[in-house]
Parts: C-alpha cells; sequence; structure tokens
C-alpha cells in the first residue's frame, strides 16, 4: 500500500484515522476470544471440565488483548502539522489524547531508506521492496513517514520535492550510517 503527505503548500495539515487496521483486529479478537471462551465455558456447566481445557483460556486473553488494541486503533485520530517553523503531531483514541511539538530545525533531512517485504505465514504474498522517505529526527519517536511506495519510478522527484518544500537536506542510509546527499547526487 503507498501512502503519500501532500506537501504542495506550507502549512500543511494531514490526517489519518486507524479504522480498517482495528476492524480487522476486532473481528480476530471476536474469532479467537469468543469461541474458546464459549468452550471453556460450556465445558465447566457440563462438569466435563479437564485442566488441559484451561488452554482456552490463553486464546480467550490473547483476544482481549487483540479487542482492545483495535479499539484504539479504531479510534485512533493522527493530526500532523508543519509549517516553515514547526512540526506538531496530535494524537487522539479512547486511551488519550498526545500531543507534541518540535522545531522544523532539529529535523536532520529527509531520509531515503528500502525495506524488504515479505508475505506473513498466512499470506503468501510475493516478496516486494519498500521505498520509504521519512522525515529525520534523532528521536525514533518524533520520525515522521511523509512517503512510501512499491515503486521507485518517481522517487527522486518526490524527495527533491520534500527537501526543497521543508529547506531540509536529503539523507540516506549507508552502511548502517545516514549520509547527507547532494540534489544533483540522488541516484
Amino acid at each position: 500500500m503507498d501512502s503519500n503527505v501532500d506537501i504542495s503548500s506550507l502549512p500543511l495539515i494531514h490526517t489519518e484515522l486507524g479504522v480498517l487496521p482495528g476492524i480487522a483486529m476486532i473481528l480476530v479478537a471476536l474469532f479467537l476470544g469468543v469461541v474458546p471462551t464459549y468452550q471453556l465455558y460450556d465445558k465447566f456447566n457440563k462438569g466435563d471440565l479437564q485442566p488441559i481445557h484451561f488452554l482456552f483460556l490463553l486464546f480467550s486473553v490473547i483476544g482481549i488483548v487483540l479487542f482492545f488494541s483495535g479499539l484504539h486503533h479504531i479510534t485512533r485520530k493522527t493530526i500532523l502539522y508543519i509549517d516553515s517553523t514547526t512540526v506538531k503531531m496530535d494524537v487522539n483514541s479512547i486511551y488519550g489524547h498526545k500531543t507534541w511539538s518540535v522545531p522544523l530545525k532539529e529535523y536532520k533531512g529527509v531520509l531515503f531508506h528500502s525495506r524488504r517485504e515479505t508475505g506473513s505465514s498466512t499470506n503468501k504474498s510475493t516478496p516486494y521492496t519498500l521505498y520509504i522517505l521519512e522525515l529525520h529526527h534523532e528521536n525514533p519517536d518524533k520520525q515522521i513517514q511523509l512517503y512510501s511506495s512499491r515503486s521507485d519510478s518517481k522517487l527522486r522527484e518526490v524527495w527533491e520535492n520534500y527537501c526543497r518544500k521543508l529547506n531540509l537536506p536529503p539523507l540516506e542510509k549507508s552502511d548502517n550510517e545516514i549520509v547527507i546527499r547532494q540534489f544533483g547526487n540522488l541516484d
């Protein structure tokens, strides 16, 4: 899945809602939590409860954790605000409100890196490379993903655009080090 923070003009306000992952987590939670809990309850009522049946409790606990995590995702709203001097993140969910603000000059640049993605054990999709641009900060909690795509066809153009709009240098990971690049040398 490709994602892109539109930075055509500053200030920018980008909003993300976490509904789809939350719905999926709640559906899995209901399956993992309700079915084993019902079976445990049924065995208990019939007087046929064996020690091995307490393994059903493990699935019930996993279901409860997934349910509340899904609830967090469904109710989460993230607002990113960037202007010529400030980066601000505002995250609201059922579990509370977090906000932080950092001067734009504290960001080291726009970092390019790629990551090889493979399918999970249940999803046997074809492996692919994900190309990512992020607003890079020394504190990983303050890093902001600006762009991700499975294609690198317009990556240089997008990378240069983010750097120009934010007035930050292009950065690249090389041998686990971050290297500052020149605009003319982004290939």
